[in-house]
């Protein structure tokens, strides 16, 4: 959609693209350094505050998305955002400010905590099945987090992984709250920026006009499916697909994936993704106890082999099919949005109603029980020579089942005709076969006790080798798996964080302990760094060098060596050079050297040369008689002179290249040409021929003195 041509700053603010707002100060306030990540409706930056002096994430309307102009959009981003300002808690990322700025196109901007790390989706991305106890912490973090809203009456309605950040020492942080109404009435308007979302939405989200705690629920039931899986319950080829597979189809377990899931955690997966609310968990505070139950049973040992679903609950039955299903939106995905998109899908078809079976029942209240009158219409065509169909063996026909009950007794009786009293009494037909799957029932039964039996005898007995866990902390991957090979142990990485002080692919946590016992091929898990944080070198040439430290602090470096040299081009107290230089990456930490200029080098004041920074030039007599020739001055042309120059170098802690030129009857040339250390005192005679001699002496190629004797 065109922005509206009296859309005013809103419409620059739509199509100025992002780069554009690097080095801005929003609101007089807020220093743009860098972007940092966008979303469906947001693009977040870092920034720095200069009010308060500290480093902020700044999120507004995504740049060229058009949504600028709708003045619904921007109306309900403001009211969300106005309603998470007194939330605070420790896994929720703080909100200070929500403003505007025109004068940079900017309708509306929230500053919020900044949090380094990475979000959750590429933590599932590169470790993901997650270790069951760092899936339940972080299940638990974000509960913790909608627990803490849900209480206050607000619900976020797009959590998504994305949506969390999991920081340098594994805390967890939801973010984004107050922008799933606005980004509802954007995707109306662009149904595209479903497929970002869709995977997350509750089936019942789009019959709802506000985001709902019940689907936050729906969204943390699927990224802790996600986490222990590394896969989603529901994919396909478009948002439509994907809305009517978590509207219609069984919720899939994810210990078919992974078979390590604990029945607890499978439980609490499978509730959580119940088709209906009241299928799900009543409250985020419900299902953080049993988050916490489980916690508490990988930390103790205890068993997990519950499941909330045995607690008095049915099995969560699959949504009305009656009609096209209601498609998901509302706190993420908007039905207008949904509706538009399942237009434009080719494959998209309606479900049609479909007839639910019910059992019929005599008229005084008595079931009909079909095996019986199958069996007996079965015998009955079997003494008469007949065949039994397919249907009659199926099912009992609707006829048959609407008999009169007499007729019925009839049928059952000249059933029982056909066998003996005697064999009828001992319990024959259905109820001897019954008694038969019974009987191999427990003879397998006690068959399988008897090998467990066994099993346990012959390990209680046989000698099982151990391993002394050696100490891994310290060492290279590389060494870690060949000490793993050789001692018979398995290695599992937990975890890979950037440590300044560790090198890269080097362990720093291991468990269990080194000395402990285990068994052979058991595992042992293992921290590893990836290095110190890396940073990019940031151009701060031509800048002040107050502005100029700044921006290499907030990229993580530090001013290292300044040094000072004259320049015209450069304005005096700019950075004129750096090293390194800019687009460089160095470990955080690092120096950056810089050169300052001195402004325009001031015309030197001859000194006399009789101070004592340079001694003047003195006249000496001939070294050789010149030759008498018929004038005076013919004699003086002739005559050769020799002088005593003298310098002092400045003590600027600067190396200094001196050069003395001179010109005399023969033409111009350099007599001397040496670099010399600061405070040193130079002293060299010089020679010339003529009446005329001019000495020059040059420090660094700036004329320092000039004679003519």
């Amino acid at each position: 959609m065109a922005a509206e041509s009296n859309a005013g700053p809103d419409s620059t603010a739509a199509t100025r693209p992002a780069a554009a707002l690097i080095n801005r100060i929003l609101a007089g306030r807020y220093e743009i350094l860098e972007m940092i990540g966008e979303g469906p409706l947001l693009s977040a930056f870092r920034a720095r505050d200069r009010s308060q002096n500290r480093v902020v994430a700044i999120k507004i309307l995504v740049p060229g998305r058009n949504v600028a102009s709708q003045s619904s959009v921007v109306q309900k981003l403001r009211e969300g955002l106005g309603e998470i300002l007194a939330l605070s808690h420790a896994n929720l990322t703080r909100a200070f400010d929500v403003g505007a700025d025109e004068e940079n196109g900017i309708p509306v901007f929230v500053a919020e905590e900044y949090v380094r790390g990475i979000d959750l989706k590429e933590r599932i991305r590169r470790t993901a099945p997650f270790q069951l106890t760092a899936a339940t912490d972080a299940a638990i973090a974000i509960a913790e987090a909608l627990e803490f809203a849900h209480a206050r009456g607000i619900a976020h309605g797009d959590v998504r992984p994305q949506n969390v950040i999991i920081g340098p020492e594994g805390q967890v942080k939801l973010s984004n709250f107050g922008v799933a109404e606005a980004q509802n009435a954007a995707m109306d308007q662009n149904p595209n920026l479903l497929q970002r979302v869709v995977s997350y939405v509750a089936p019942d989200a789009a019959a709802s006009a506000r985001p709902t705690a019940s689907a936050d629920l729906y969204a943390l039931g699927v990224i802790l499916y996600e986490m222990l899986t590394g896969d989603l319950p529901y994919k396909g080829d478009n948002p439509v697909q994907i809305a009517l597979k978590h509207a219609q189809e069984a919720v899939p377990s994810p210990r078919n994936i992974n078979l390590g899931v604990p029945r607890a955690l499978e439980g609490i997966v499978l509730r959580a993704l119940g088709k209906r609310p009241e299928d799900r968990y009543a409250s985020a505070a419900e299902m953080l106890s049993d988050l916490r139950e489980v916690r508490e049973a990988l930390r103790y040992g205890k068993p997990l082999a519950w499941s909330p679903l045995d607690r008095g609950r049915a099995a969560a039955p699959a949504m009305p099919a009656s009609g096209t299903p209601m498609v998901p939106g509302a706190g993420t995905a908007s039905a207008g949005a949904m509706n538009a998109a399942a237009a434009a899908s080719p494959a998209y078809t309606p479900v049609h109603e479909q007839e639910l079976a019910e059992d019929e029942e005599e008229p005084d209240g008595t079931i009909v029980m079909p095996g019986r009158s199958i069996r007996g219409a079965g015998a009955l065509e079997a003494r008469r020579g007949g065949t039994v169909t397919a249907a009659a063996t199926a099912a009992p026909s609707r006829s048959r089942t609407a008999a009169p009950k007499s007729r019925q007794r009839e049928e059952v009786e000249e059933d029982d005709d056909d066998y003996p009293r005697g064999r009828r009494g001992r319990g024959g037909g259905n109820g001897g076969r019954w008694l038969t799957f019974i009987n191999l029932f427990l003879f397998l039964v006690v068959l399988g006790a008897l090998g467990y039996l066994v099993y346990s005898t012959i390990n209680i007995f046989q000698p099982q080798s151990e391993v002394v866990v050696p100490n891994l902390v310290g060492r290279t991957m590389t060494d870690a798996k060949t000490l793993s090979h050789s001692q018979k142990f398995e290695l599992t990485i937990v975890d890979e964080q950037y440590q300044d002080k560790i090198a890269a692919d080097t362990i720093y946590q291991q468990r269990p302990a080194p000395g402990y016992h285990i068994r052979e091929g058991k595992q042992v898990s293992i921290w590893v760094s990836k290095g110190p944080h890396m940073a990019q070198v940031p151009d701060i040439q031509q800048i002040a060098l107050d502005r100029a430290k700044r921006i290499v602090e907030s990229n993580g470096l530090k001013i290292g060596q300044v040094k000072y040299e004259y320049d015209t081009m450069v304005a005096k107290g700019n950075v004129l050079s750096q090293t390194p230089q800019p687009g460089e990456t160095k470990p955080r930490g690092s120096a950056v050297d810089v050169v300052l200029s001195k402004g325009e080098e001031p015309t030197p004041t001859p000194e006399p040369m009789t101070s004592d920074d340079m001694s003047p030039p003195i006249e000496s007599s001939p070294t050789e008689t010149p030759t008498p020739t018929a004038t005076d001055d013919v004699n003086q042309n002739e005559r050769q002179r020799t002088f005593a120059v003298g310098y002092k170098v400045p003590s600027d802690g600067q190396p200094h290249h001196v050069r003395i030129d001179v010109e005399d009857r023969n033409g111009q040339r350099t007599s001397y040409d040496e670099t010399h250390q600061p405070g040193e005192t130079i002293s060299k005679d010089v020679e010339g021929i003529g009446s005329q001699i001019t000495i020059k002496l040059y420090d660094n190629d700036v004329l320092r003195s000039r004679q003519t004797k």
